[in-house]
């Protein structure tokens, strides 16, 4: 709704994510949340981001946002979650 796009690449080898990168545009959050999962997902088996949760991401980030905000964080999660399906 915001009009912040994350594009997720992700190299597997063995279900394990050997190398994830992000291009995209939005806000401060959506980049940074980015930037910090893939950073996190990277030598990952798939079996363990199948547990990532909304609350591990929140928690993964590491601040508060207001809830108008949330979904900005979110964003690079919930692209995970497409990629895996």
């Amino acid at each position: 709704m915001c009009g912040d796009r994350i594009h997720l690449e992700i190299l597997l080898s063995d279900d394990t994510v050997q190398d994830a990168s992000f291009t995209g545009e939005g806000c401060v959050i959506s980049t940074a949340s980015a930037s910090l999962l893939t950073s996190f997902i990277k030598n990952k088996k798939i079996s363990e981001l199948n547990n990532l949760t909304r609350k591990s991401m929140i928690d993964l980030v590491g601040i508060e946002v207001s809830p108008g905000r949330i979904k900005c964080l979110l964003l690079p999660y919930e692209a995970l979650k497409k990629a895996l399906e």
